[in-house]
């Protein structure tokens, strides 16, 4: 069972690999004689891989948590905190960057008059949030979650080391 978890992870990571990298793809350029009519195309593909996604992503965070398990606590906080606040620098700089392309999109397309109209996911935007930094973004994010669950767990099994050692005395 463990060879095929390995494998369907494995599996699902290059369907997410696969989906950010149609994502760039599918980024309409812009240009002041480009409309976008027509949608999203991509989030039509997107829906069709989501179990895969979800998939690696639990992955990750079962795989994480079982190495973290066997780090100190003290490491496993680190951790945490590195990963968070690497997850939070990213996040901060892509809303940055698209609040950026908003003013810009709204700069170069005429259709559009105010920048409510423009909203943050739009053909325009697709290489800005499914790019390898988001995917980092989305790992680090996995990676904190198993680092608390490796804190939850160590600290039942101490208790239960714990009340072990009290019963045979």
């Amino acid at each position: 069972m463990k060879k095929f978890f390995l494998f369907l992870y494995l599996f699902s990571f290059l369907v997410t690999v696969f989906v950010f990298v149609l994502a760039n793809a599918m980024t309409t350029e812009l240009t002041p004689t480009s409309r976008s009519g027509n949608g999203n195309p991509f989030i039509f593909f997107l829906m069709f891989t989501q179990p895969f996604i979800l998939f690696f992503l639990y992955g990750t965070v079962e795989y994480s948590m079982r190495w973290l398990v066997t780090l100190t606590n003290r490491s496993i906080q680190l951790c945490a905190i590195l990963s968070i606040s690497a997850a939070a620098l990213i996040f901060a700089l892509t809303l940055w960057q698209v609040s950026r392309m908003r003013d810009e999109i709204l700069r170069v397309n005429d259709t559009f008059t105010s920048l409510s109209q423009v909203g943050f996911l739009n053909v325009y935007t697709n290489n800005l949030f499914f790019n390898a930094y988001t995917l980092a973004m989305m790992v680090l994010l996995c990676c904190f979650i198993g680092c608390i669950c490796a804190l939850f767990i160590k600290k039942r099994t101490m208790k239960q080391n714990n009340n072990n050692i009290n019963l045979i005395k």
